[in-house]
């Protein structure tokens, strides 16, 4: 009885019997699939910004109609509540807003402002998905980063306001007139006969919750990753800066925002440019409605440029950056003792729990330089007041 034939790739039986059971199988080799770098790039981040403005200003929108409307409906006479609105602006030389008004827009930007923090949380979630918080570093941060970041904080409202002003001059000198004018006189245009409460709530905690979830936390993830950290964070602060407005306001506003990027790279927590930011625009506009007795950081247009209190803050700014960066969070694995590399730039610490953050000693020489610094800054500010 012959053998039946069998395909020539079909081992014999006894070549499996002799096979050595304990013997290792080589598998084929398979070239590792590298990880996918977070959204967005530059195009989805144009159009994040924007929608966020556009949320913004629809809560805006809803919530003056909705009060106005409210408080027509309460008023036993509503035509004529509309007739002396009506008289109030065409009045000659009149410049205010009636004070109806001004209550409809101080409740529509608390509704906006807090929609769009309710919105970039969802949208956080639902697109970043599981472990967001982790993926853009909304970590509670290290003690004396912290302290350094609100010892730096008066030295950067100066810094922002010399931003304003830098670019508002360049401005008047190519386009005369078309300059936008102080932040300092747009708030007091704005919010006069707001209480302060409500002009905190709005210009402070509103964009700084809202603005660094959405520009630090979400475009500036994807722009990092996808251009590395320079080129990342000047697009970043660019779209930041254009989301405010006028071209002389949003330049100023850019280099605030490369500022605050800064400190989140140092720290690895959004929570520093959280507080920087909600503080920076709560001191601004307290100071412009005389709640705080702060001198504007912005030159009266008749009046000596102090300089000198100009340089002891970008000196402040540039040795407490320095400070944040000799005590920069570095990701240790546990395990080995050996500094971790993400795959691409980012502010975020890996999943696993063995890589922990440590800092650093800064040295002598960088605490006793932002010492000097502050200590110049003061007696400077001292002098000036």
């Amino acid at each position: 009885m012959t053998e039946p034939e069998r395909p020539e790739d079909v081992p014999p039986v006894e070549d499996f019997a002799s096979a050595n059971p304990y013997e290792p199988v080589s598998a084929p080799f398979v070239e590792p699939v590298p990880p996918r770098k977070p959204r967005p790039g530059l195009l989805l981040a144009i159009a994040t910004g924007a929608a966020f403005l556009l949320v913004t200003v629809v809560g805006l929108v809803v919530g003056a109609v909705a009060d106005f409307g409210i408080h027509l409906a309460m008023n036993p006479d509503p035509e004529a509540v509309l007739k002396e609105i009506e008289k109030q602006l065409n009045a000659p030389g009149n410049t205010e807003m009636p004070p109806m008004i001004l209550q409809s827009l101080g409740a529509g930007m608390l509704v906006g402002e807090f929609l769009s923090v309710f919105v970039a949380l969802v949208f956080l979630r639902v697109v970043v998905g599981r472990g967001w918080t982790r993926k853009i570093a909304l970590r509670l941060p290290k003690w004396h980063h912290l302290l350094v970041a609100l010892l730096m904080l008066p030295a950067l409202v100066i810094v922002h306001g010399i931003a304003h002003e830098i670019a508002r001059i360049a401005m008047e000198s190519v386009w005369p007139g078309k300059a936008s004018p102080p932040t300092d006189q747009m708030f007091q245009e704005m919010f006069a006969g707001w209480p302060a409460w409500l002009a905190v709530l709005v210009i402070g905690f509103g964009p700084g919750i809202g603005e660094e979830l959405c520009c630090r936390g979400y475009i500036g993830r994807g722009l990092l990753a996808r251009y590395g950290y320079f080129v990342g964070v000047g697009m970043t602060s660019t779209i930041f800066g254009l989301m405010h407005g006028s071209v002389t306001y949003a330049i100023g506003t850019a280099v605030m925002g490369a500022f605050l990027h800064g400190t989140l790279l140092a720290t690895r927590s959004l929570w520093i440019p959280i507080i920087l930011h909600t503080l920076n625009n709560s001191f601004s506009v307290l100071a412009s409605l005389k709640v705080l007795a702060i001198d504007t950081v912005e030159p009266l247009p008749d009046a000596p440029t102090p300089w000198l209190m100009y340089a002891s803050s970008l000196l402040v700014t540039m040795t407490g950056f320095w400070l944040l960066y000799r005590t920069r969070v570095r990701v240790i694995d546990s395990l080995t003792g050996e500094a971790w590399r993400p795959p691409w730039a980012s502010a975020a610490m890996p999943s696993d729990p063995r890589f922990v953050g440590q800092t650093r000693f800064p040295g002598y020489l960088a605490i006793a330089a932002f010492s000097i610094s502050m200590y110049t800054l003061i007696h400077v500010l001292a002098f000036v007041a």
